[in-house]
């Protein structure tokens, strides 16, 4: 009360406690490769108190990406320093979803005056290069990652970080390994008439799909691939001769995505002079395209040596 009022009953008293001083400050912590075509993004935000009491917040975090050529790859999941996961989120987990806002923090959350609290939030992700757009950020929403983070109540302060997108890169490994697959006489050596099987394991290992895949051994003959990927998806291998055809390339089955495999065969009949010679060396090239026509190779070697 006042103690210079004098009207009965007392006089009304105002007790100004200022604007809350309350600031947000969001960054991009680290920005991971973790596998072909993924990635991990951790964004460090930072909610301060410059108050000279206590007072209240609610965190919210929303992700405004591409429309584009990026999809989360799982599930998000955000822990805290100082301040108070949303209860709500089991073990600090969520499905984010791009363009909606999740309240991260717990409604109310208590901060001391002077007080810093931080919160961190990484998220799985996974790009296409094929289909990215606006993969650089300028400032606005949906240009990179664009991530904002808001406190709750009219007035108070929003903070936003952006990573530019990396659209991957192409990339592809070609195994090759032999065998002697057939043995006329049983004794694990090669002679006249043994075959040789080969195995061939071609690989997406970066980061992009691949177009155009093509299989050259020119040192056999019945060379065949399967007509579908390891992943289980339809593929058309062109091999040797096929590779220089006119149609080369217009087959929209010679598909290869991220992490995926496909696998092709040959046989070789040993002759005298392989015998003589003590030891067959076949060497094969794989090849395809990236999203923006960049081509890769991969060359591998398999010797068989078993001669008596």
């Amino acid at each position: 009360p006042d103690p210079t009022c004098s009207t009965p009953g007392g006089c009304e008293t105002n007790h100004p406690v200022g604007d809350p001083a309350l600031t947000v400050q969001k960054s991009v912590e680290s920005y991971q490769t973790v596998g072909p075509g993924s990635y991990r993004i951790t964004w460090l935000i930072e909610v301060s108190s410059t108050e000279a009491h206590d007072t209240f917040y609610t965190l919210t975090d929303t992700p405004d990406f591409p429309i584009s050529g990026v999809d989360f790859n799982g599930v998000a999941l955000v822990t805290s320093s100082g301040g108070v996961v949303n209860p709500a989120l089991p073990g600090g987990s969520y499905t984010p979803v791009n363009g909606g806002g999740q309240q991260i923090s717990d409604a109310g959350v208590l901060i001391a005056a002077g007080a810093t609290h931080g919160y961190r939030i990484t998220m799985p992700l996974r790009v296409s290069g094929e289909d990215l757009v606006d993969e650089v950020c300028n400032g606005s929403g949906g240009h990179g990652l664009f991530n904002t983070a808001t406190l709750s109540g009219s007035g108070l302060p929003s903070s936003d970080a952006c990573q530019n997108v990396t659209p991957g890169r192409p990339a592809i490994r070609l195994s090759k390994v032999v065998e002697l697959g057939v043995d006329g006489n049983g004794n694990h050596f090669g002679e006249v008439g043994d075959v040789l099987n080969y195995g061939f394991m071609i690989e997406n290992v970066g980061s992009q799909d691949l177009q155009t895949v093509y299989l050259l051994d020119p040192q056999v003959s019945d060379l065949v691939c399967d007509a579908t990927t390891l992943g289980g998806q339809p593929i058309r291998v062109w091999i040797n001769s096929e590779i220089f055809g006119s149609s080369f390339g217009s087959d929209a089955l010679s598909h290869l995505a991220v992490g995926d495999s496909v696998m092709c065969f040959a046989t070789h009949t040993l002759t005298a002079t392989d015998v003589a010679r003590g030891r067959v060396v076949n060497t094969a090239t794989s090849t395809a395209k990236g999203d923006s026509d960049e081509v890769v190779s991969s060359t591998s070697t398999a010797i068989f040596g078993a001669f008596q």
